[in-house]
């Protein structure tokens, strides 16, 4: 799956379709957008993918190019696309990306929640 995609994907969400001069100004924000969300989840898809016996690479970066590989396990494509719709949508609509951000913070809780605690030393920041 590429970021081209999750980004098609989102446009659909909210009617557009990825036309040269239609769709110019998303095209050139999502790759920031998309960069923005996945660092943003690489910890909690480091922890998923950890779940699953699946090996996870750390996304950091500020852009992601359209054509490259979605770096983040499969199950967050959704999510990533529910965000992305939300921010392209956010100067037009904001009802609309209100609704696309609910379902993002819908579906975050949701992977989290299938995420197991695990036990850890509680930290004792405050002392001395």
């Amino acid at each position: 799956m590429t970021c081209k995609e999750i980004y098609l994907a989102a446009l659909r969400k909210f009617g557009e379709v990825a036309e040269e001069g239609r769709s110019k100004d998303y095209a050139e924000r999502a790759p920031y957008i998309l960069a923005n969300v996945m660092a943003d989840l690489s910890a909690l898809n480091g922890r998923y993918c950890a779940m699953h016996g699946e090996a996870a690479t750390p996304f950091r970066g500020v852009r992601i190019e359209l054509e490259d590989t979605f770096p983040l396990c499969e199950r967050f494509a959704g999510v990533v696309s529910d965000y992305l719709a939300a921010m392209l949508t956010v100067d037009e609509d904001s009802e609309l990306s209100d609704t696309f951000f609910d379902k993002f913070c819908s579906a975050v809780a949701a992977i989290t929640a299938e995420i197991p605690a695990e036990r850890q030393k509680i930290l004792d920041v405050y002392g001395a």
